[in-house]
């Protein structure tokens, strides 16, 4: 698997996450006002990217980096073919 596969699975990770529970931003940026606490919520409702990290094993500023570079991808084919 490339790297372009392997951060757009990240993100489809995530995707999947954020669609069964909810998704806490850094910084307190929420996606629904039902989320009041900070990062996760201890029944499970809320991921994070630290908590996305730890269940894929990686830190959490690379699961940032890689959300970034499959946001690239998406929007810019060429960053893919290595044509930027």
């Amino acid at each position: 698997m490339g790297w372009q596969e392997e951060v757009l699975a990240i993100e489809e990770i995530k995707q999947i996450y954020e669609a069964r529970n909810g998704w806490v931003n850094r910084g307190g940026d929420r996606r629904s006002e039902a989320f009041r606490q900070d990062q996760i919520l201890s029944d499970g409702i809320c991921f994070s990217q630290t908590k996305l990290g730890e269940e894929l094993s990686l830190s959490q500023q690379k699961v940032s980096q890689d959300l970034q570079l499959a946001d690239a991808v998406k929007r810019y084919p060429a960053v893919a073919e290595g044509a930027y």
